[in-house]
């Protein structure tokens, strides 16, 4: 029986590893989606003649405990699809600590069982800072800081434009700005900057998505999308129109008259 790709795909747990110029090695645990999407562009970007093909100067991906992953694609030596079969493995998705930065917090909990004993549980909580970026500088010789750069205090959402620049539909932006634990302004040149790891919600503001998507199932329900409502508003206005004299209150109402007819 001949195994294809895809079924080694569905009996493998995969991962990325990253061998950087600098001899050092990262490894990411990644999803079969993320695998297939990232091989397929290496592909592409290996043929060599597809004139329309647009070498990407970041490789990004997501990797376990929802964790972004940009790497600055002149660093890297060699990138490899690995795979391990899942029966060999304690826990397949579990997160590979690249910088040793991973802090656990291991509790005793007492909990009361069926009997009406008490027995003892121990819990471990794992913490990361939620972005970690690995520059190509020298930690300074002051120890002000340390490479890899940690951020634990960062604002959700910060990074909400990066993806759209990752993905070649807007210009990239010259420095990664972010606030340190002392409260201090961090800007990063862009660059310089070897691999970016990142909690999710930096980019993807997910509160805000699921309210977005809420306005747009009610707006959709009435026949009507968001941005239809934001165009009628100004299809129906002639900003051309001379003063011809109305009282302002009249005018006022007549305006609140229209926003009365929204679908929402």
């Amino acid at each position: 029986m001949r195994v294809t790709e895809n079924d080694l795909d569905q009996l493998a747990s995969h991962s990325l590893r990253i061998e950087l110029l600098s001899s050092m090695v990262l490894i990411y645990k990644i999803s079969i989606e993320q695998k297939q999407q990232l091989i397929a562009r290496c592909r592409d970007n290996s043929a060599g003649y597809d004139q329309e093909m647009r070498p990407f100067k970041f490789l990004w991906f997501e990797t376990s405990l929802k964790r972004q992953v940009v790497i600055n694609i002149i660093d890297i030596a060699r990138i490899v699809f690995c795979y391990d079969y899942n029966n060999q493995l304690d826990d397949p998705n579990s997160y590979f600590d690249n910088f040793k930065v991973l802090e656990r917090d291991t509790t005793i909990i007492e909990e009361a069982t069926a009997e009406g004993n008490v027995s003892m549980h121990v819990t471990t909580e794992e913490f990361l800072p939620r972005a970690i970026l690995y520059h190509k500088g020298i930690s300074p010789d002051d120890a002000y800081s340390s490479n890899p750069l940690l951020y634990y205090e960062l604002s959700i959402g910060c990074l909400g434009l990066f993806g759209l620049e990752l993905d070649d539909e807007i210009p990239l932006r010259q420095f990664i700005n972010f606030l340190d634990a002392d409260g201090e302004e961090n800007f990063i040149p862009l660059n310089q900057i070897i691999v970016l790891e990142f909690d999710d919600n930096l980019l993807y503001d997910e509160e805000n998505e699921e309210e977005e998507e809420e306005e747009d199932e009610e707006a959709g329900e009435k026949g009507v999308t968001r941005k239809e409502i934001e165009y009628n508003l100004f299809d129906d206005f002639d900003f051309n129109e001379k003063d011809n004299g109305d009282d302002t209150d009249d005018a006022a109402g007549a305006s609140d008259n229209e926003y009365d007819k929204l679908p929402f």
